[in-house]
């Protein structure tokens, strides 16, 4: 959180609300927070969905990548972009500003929401995936919707 605080300051994005995605917990746990990285606070978590990729052995064994039609998650910083009505509903494009997710943008990786996604799992098995978008739960993304309508410049950060 405080590595989150000092990069949004360094780049001017807003202090208040961040979105970390700690990619190497299993999507059956909750894996995204949402912060306050000024004051040091989690203002919730939940469980999300990512990339599976479009081989068997990523599905097996989860990895991450920015390729073009690799269907897998990018690691990186991102500025959360525009808001817009999409095939899930209501979603949120997003710009990378690392090397490693540089593509985001041109690959459609979004954060978004799908009924596939509970608000709580009760099984072992990992959640069901996407084609390399972050995905929460319906709730989830209400409480998301609703912080990000009043903010600009909010950090989302993938990392492994």
């Amino acid at each position: 959180m405080e590595q989150a605080a000092h990069y949004c300051a360094w780049q001017g994005m807003c202090g208040d609300l961040a979105i970390l995605v700690d990619l190497s917990r299993s999507s059956h746990v909750p894996r995204l927070r949402v912060v306050n990285p000024e004051r040091g606070e989690l203002l919730f978590e939940c469980l999300a969905a990512s990339g599976r990729g479009r081989s068997l052995s990523t599905r097996l064994w989860p990895q991450t990548g920015d390729q073009p039609d690799s269907w897998l998650t990018p690691v990186g910083r991102c500025r959360v972009g525009e808001r817009y009505e999409g095939v899930f509903g209501g979603a949120y494009r997003l710009d990378g500003l690392d090397d490693t997710n540089r593509n985001v943008r041109s690959r459609a990786i979004v954060l978004h929401s799908s009924e596939e996604v509970p608000e709580r799992n009760f099984s072992l098995c990992p959640l069901w995936c996407s084609r390399g978008c972050i995905v929460v739960s319906r709730g989830s993304f209400a409480r998301l919707d609703e912080l990000l309508a009043e903010r600009r410049d909010v950090l989302l950060w993938m990392y492994r």
